[in-house]
């Protein structure tokens, strides 16, 4: 194995040339050494890489083993608490349907009578109430604040209020209801001390009607009347302060009077219908349209209205979630 040099003088010119010879044998032992050694030294440094390598990979496949683990535990324990809660919230809807009144003590003293009650939640905080005593049959529509479990609370205190109210105290004009309904909310929720509750209460529109269906009386808290006659629409407006809740100024209530002719079709209702999302254009049903839709549905025998309302409702609502429990109250003479 030779290499060569040229050798110049000062004006570049090449006067000589160095020759190098050197084995080629010995050149080759050398450079095979020189590979040996590095893969030897890139073997180990590899080995020791995969050594903490697999030692990093088995401690954290046991901290992830561990930690599977774990949550697999408190996924259990957490399906178990929310089973507990789900079945406590069911077996709470039993008892908030059995102090809803029963529809077929309704239908006694209104035949032509509907109840459209869909809650958004397995309980709700809208609810009916219904009392027939004194020769008078009393009905109302109740939207308490909330819904779900609060609104289900407050829903039961308004319904045991009404009925100490007209049974026990003997008070049978709307107006007087709602003021005593007004101060009993204020006194069971502590509303005079102004705690966490003060603004928590209901809106009602109330009905009494004399039993021989000559004369209805109507009372509302944020709730109105809609009364169609002669393919006539009247709406009677109810006063604008809520039940419960500090309030300052005198608490009243007014008391509008109907001489009640045959024919003649009443609606009372919450507000979780018109107000109600559209799953195609997000806007909600509001009033107006759904005043028109009672006086388009009127036309129809009490049993088809019902059906028509939850027609129209999942139709609009289409696959958009319901914000607000819902209840309608129809009736006819």
């Amino acid at each position: 194995m030779s290499a060569f040099a040229p050798v110049k003088n000062k004006r570049g010119r090449v006067v000589a040339v160095v020759q190098v010879d050197y084995p080629f044998d010995v050149f080759l032992d050398e450079a095979r050494k020189e590979i040996f050694n590095n893969i030897a030294i890139s073997s180990i440094f590899t080995l020791l890489i995969l050594f903490f390598l697999i030692r990093s990979i088995r401690s954290i496949l046991i901290k992830e083993e561990h930690l599977n683990a774990t949550l697999a535990q408190s996924k259990l324990e957490l399906e178990e608490k929310n089973k507990e809660t789900l079945d406590s919230i069911v077996y709470a809807k039993k008892i908030q349907e059995a102090i809803l009144p029963v529809i077929s003590n309704i239908k006694k003293q209104l035949p032509e009578s509907f109840i459209f009650f869909r809650p958004r939640d397995i309980v709700s905080g809208d609810f009916y109430w219904f009392k027939h005593t004194r020769g008078k049959i009393f009905i109302a529509s109740v939207d308490c604040t909330g819904h779900g479990v609060p609104g289900a609370f407050m829903s039961m205190i308004g319904s045991v209020l009404l009925n100490d109210i007209v049974s026990k105290k003997g008070i049978d004009e709307p107006d007087k209801i709602l003021h005593a309904l007004h101060k009993g909310v204020v006194k069971s929720l502590k509303q005079s001390h102004k705690s966490k509750a003060a603004r928590d209460g209901m809106d009602i529109a109330l009905c009494v009607i004399e039993d021989d269906l000559k004369k209805l009386k109507i009372s509302g808290a944020f709730r109105p009347l809609i009364h169609i006659r002669d393919s006539t629409l009247t709406r009677t407006k109810s006063n604008s302060s809520p039940i419960g809740g500090i309030r300052d100024g005198l608490i009243k209530f007014d008391c509008h009077e109907f001489d009640i002719q045959k024919g003649d079709q009443f609606y009372i209702f919450s507000d979780g219908y018109p107000d109600q999302f559209s799953g195609k254009t997000n806007k909600k049903y509001m009033t107006k349209r759904f005043r028109e839709l009672l006086f388009k549905i009127s036309q129809n025998p009490i049993v088809l209205q019902k059906q028509l309302l939850e027609e129209e409702f999942d139709a609009w609502k289409g696959d958009a979630e319901q914000v607000d429990d819902v209840l309608v109250i129809g009736f006819k003479i």
